[in-house]
């Protein structure tokens, strides 16, 4: 088979488990009782986020290239946000963001602190302290997150 052929039907079976995945996410929020904000945010943020997890760990840890796993997810993270004007024309009634719950400014926040956070780490000396083989802003980056 071609490129362009396989190609194809990964998107489409990205495209399919894709809406599967919001359906049965919702389903969980409601047998559980959690938040759709939060359930969304860890649940589905991370089964939709590994593709630049295995990216990550193939350019970072297998072929040693970091800029390209840093560009991988913050790449991402940028066309993510920009999703959110696509998903705009597809929703019905007023503006996306006017109509959906206030709990997302705590999520909203908790992006800009640790994009904060990426970018002074950017911006900070190349010698920064690492522990075994992980550096300390890492660290700090899951205990923000947690």
């Amino acid at each position: 088979m071609s490129d362009a052929i396989w190609f194809t039907l990964c998107a489409a079976l990205i495209f399919f488990s894709g809406s599967r995945l919001s359906h049965y996410g919702d389903r969980i929020a409601e047998v559980t009782g959690v938040g759709r904000a939060w359930l969304g945010l860890i649940l589905l943020a991370t089964v939709s986020s590994l593709p630049e997890l295995f990216v990550g760990i193939g350019s970072a840890g297998i072929q040693g290239n970091a800029d390209l796993a840093v560009g991988d997810v913050l790449g991402s993270c940028v066309f993510n946000l920009l999703i959110l004007s696509v998903l705009d024309a597809f929703h019905r009634g007023p503006g996306l963001l006017n109509t959906t719950a206030p709990k997302h400014v705590l999520i909203a926040a908790l992006g800009i602190v640790l994009l904060a956070l990426v970018g002074f780490g950017l911006y900070l000396p190349r010698q920064m302290p690492v522990m075994g083989w992980v550096g300390v802003l890492s660290l700090v980056f899951v205990g923000v997150y947690i």
